[in-house]
């Protein structure tokens, strides 16, 4: 579930950070990141993430999540985890063990979703189309607004 993959992210950064995955979780404030579900097909620009699923996942089956990281600072404070990530450990999630393989922060063939940005790159982009309506605010206070078709970011100040 969601939980256990925030749950999993968590323990993660706790595992090179420790006072970062405390601050991260106690926080009240509005998270500086976002977690997709757990995916199963290879991802495509022309094919939507999957945000629920009729049946559980096989045991050995390959998946990938994304992580979105809202703040540059927070990249540069988990690198250690990027870096030194054990494949060969396994991680709880949920009741399972998971093990984590790769981490891309670049598009791969198999993998375009993976890619980083910063704030002035993505404004200065065209707009991607999304299908859902939803504001978000990220830690430093800056709202994003997917409007229909179109992604709306706010002028940069």
């Amino acid at each position: 579930t969601g939980r256990h993959l925030h749950a999993l992210f968590l323990t993660l950064a706790t595992s090179v950070n420790q006072e970062l995955g405390d601050s991260l979780h106690i926080s009240q404030a509005d998270k500086a990141f976002t977690l997709s579900p757990l995916q199963t097909d290879h991802p495509s620009p022309h094919k939507p993430l999957r945000w629920q699923s009729d049946r559980p996942i096989p045991a050995d089956k390959p998946c990938w999540w994304r992580i979105s990281l809202l703040d540059n600072s927070l990249f540069q404070k988990l690198t250690p985890l990027w870096l030194n990530l054990n494949p060969n450990k396994p991680w709880h999630l949920g009741s399972a063990d998971l093990l984590i393989t790769s981490i891309l922060g670049t598009p791969q063939s198999t993998q375009p979703w993976a890619n980083a940005s910063t704030y002035s790159q993505l404004y200065e982009a065209e707009p991607v189309p999304f299908c859902k309506v939803q504001p978000t605010c990220n830690s430093s206070g800056i709202t994003f607004f997917i409007i229909g078709q179109q992604y709306i970011l706010p002028l940069n100040r």
